[in-house]
């Protein structure tokens, strides 16, 4: 039976007592425990500590054990809670940081993996459980991973700068042991930073003050073969007025011609390489296009490529700047001459959407496409698809800058493995603001 109550909780108690009656009473008073109970039973844990006559106990020690009981088991809730409240900020900290971070043990198995560190190294959080350290690693070049797990196994500090791993990301490792208050070293700490970006930029702009001084060079160049081309032009014309036979003057037509190509190539490298503020004027498109075209017939012509043109429409001019529509052309060309295989074929369609102000101008391509998981990211500046080192990615962030410039419009369609479509919309009458 259980009583309680104060006084009215006595009397039942001891009535019960004189009537011969057993009673088990739990109670966390001590003062009424000692004034009613013939015997006391201690609990902890759900076990008997002890039973005791209440005349022979010590009721100082029978205060300390269950009073220290009671506030060691709250103090233990207090820690338990603290702890718990340590390891989450802990845990939502490291998970929080823009920094890769990677807590080892002493056999370098993975403790702590935060997230940034999985999209650095570009794996799977549920392959990464209970792994090893090398794991992680496994793209970094093999001698840079040795010295890393060598300097892990000795408990050693180190660093390592523009290190390459997933591909042709780029990173920096810091390695430290983890000691406690006595130097006992009981694991590693790996942090993985990501500097790629940087890499990226400093070698564009090392790309760009190369392709500069090239530039600067190509039109010396250009002007220097220029002039003798208008020499032999003149001397052909001379030769002409001279009495031949059809048959020499048919081959002296011939020479002319590619005489006239050579010049347009020229003068296209150096309408090109024309250093201009953004100055607008009326740009013929379908000059344009057959001027990239012409400039791009030995890359054209390396793969095989079927290159078509076709113009819809009359005086299909643009309000725009002629160097940067063609850089944007070229830019797209380029892109699609990379996308095919031998034999490829290409196409260029230029029509006049008169009733929307604009001229359009697609290119269409039957290369291997654009894969879909990247195709939200394809504008966005160094990124890049391709497997070639020395491309930048930064021709499609380009293209839709200069596009953007001249107010209009530029998307795309891919089917992977099958075709890739870019079509730009310039407006043809707006005036344009400069950037």
């Amino acid at each position: 039976g259980a009583g309680g109550g104060g006084r009215g909780g006595d009397y039942l108690i001891l009535a019960r007592k004189a009537d011969g009656k057993s009673i088990i009473y739990i109670s966390d008073d001590m003062d009424e425990v000692l004034r009613l109970a013939d015997r006391v039973t201690v609990l902890k844990n759900g076990f008997r500590r002890g039973t005791e006559i209440t005349k022979d106990l010590d009721k100082y020690k029978l205060f300390q054990l269950t009073y220290s009981y009671a506030v060691k088991k709250q103090k233990s809730e207090y820690d338990r809670m603290s702890s718990y409240m340590a390891d989450r900020f802990f845990t939502n900290l490291i998970q929080a940081l823009p920094l890769g971070i990677i807590v080892v043990d002493t056999s370098n198995r993975i403790r702590i993996i935060n997230q940034r560190t999985l999209d650095i190294v570009d794996k799977n959080p549920d392959m990464m459980k209970n792994r090893f350290l090398h794991q992680v690693l496994e793209d970094v070049q093999l001698e840079r991973r040795r010295e890393i797990m060598g300097k892990l196994s000795a408990r050693q500090p180190g660093t390592w700068e523009e290190l390459r791993i997933a591909g042709d990301r780029r990173v920096s490792i810091h390695v430290f042991p983890n000691q406690d208050e006595g130097n006992v070293v009981f694991g590693s700490t790996i942090l993985i930073g990501d500097i790629s970006l940087e890499s990226h930029i400093e070698e564009y702009l090392i790309m760009s003050e190369k392709m500069s001084s090239i530039a600067e060079v190509a039109t010396g160049v250009a002007h220097e073969i220029n002039n003798p081309l208008c020499s032999i032009r003149n001397y052909l014309s001379l030769i002409e007025k001279e009495g031949l036979q059809q048959k020499s003057k048919t081959r002296l037509e011939l020479v002319e011609r590619e005489i006239d190509r050579i010049v347009s190539i020229v003068r296209g490298l150096l309408s090109f390489s024309r250093r201009e503020d953004f100055m607008t004027a009326n740009v013929d498109i379908h000059k344009v296009v057959n001027d990239v075209a012409l400039l791009l017939t030995h890359q054209v012509a390396e793969k095989h490529i079927d290159l078509t043109v076709e113009v819809h429409g009359e005086d299909l001019s643009i309000f725009g700047e002629e160097n940067k529509i063609k850089q944007l052309l070229i830019n797209l060309l380029i892109n699609s001459i990379d996308a095919v295989l031998l034999d490829g074929k290409i196409s260029i369609h230029v029509s006049d959407l008169a009733d929307d102000g604009f001229v359009e101008i697609r290119v269409r391509d039957n290369g291997y496409g654009i894969p879909r998981d990247v195709q939200g990211k394809i504008f966005e500046p160094f990124f890049s698809s391709k497997m070639n080192r020395k491309n930048t990615g930064l021709g499609l962030s380009i293209c839709r800058h200069i596009v953007d410039q001249h107010e209009g419009i530029i998307s795309f369609e891919s089917v992977p493995g099958k075709e890739t479509i870019f079509t730009v919309r310039l407006p043809r009458t707006r005036v344009l603001r400069a950037q």
